[in-house]
């Protein structure tokens, strides 16, 4: 019983219990809409990809490279990390290459 406000250490179990009784079998009957269907919803989008990255994908790309390794030369004050990540940029295109894009 409640006496005074406070709940005993029986009831405050039976409340636990209740509640586990409660959640337990609805999430049992929500979890069967979070399985696959088996569907490749990407299918056919590979095209529109290597699209992109031959086109403005690319440039967007190299300005936001220029732009951290801008940012991460004037916040650490080392050119070499300007350099890093510019070859970062260069490896990244060798990459495209190698893979015909």
């Amino acid at each position: 019983m409640i006496k005074q406000g406070r709940i005993n250490h029986k009831e405050k179990r039976k409340l636990k219990n209740m509640i586990k009784l409660l959640v337990i079998p609805g999430l049992l009957l929500t979890c069967a809409h979070v399985f696959a269907e088996g569907t490749d919803l990407l299918a056919g989008t590979e095209a529109d990809l290597v699209a992109v990255i031959k086109g403005t994908g690319k440039t967007y790309l190299y300005v936001a490279e220029l732009i951290v390794a801008s940012f991460l030369a004037v916040k650490t004050r080392n050119p070499g990390v300007f350099l890093g990540v510019l070859g970062l940029a260069a490896g990244f295109n060798i990459l495209l290459k190698m893979a015909g894009v």
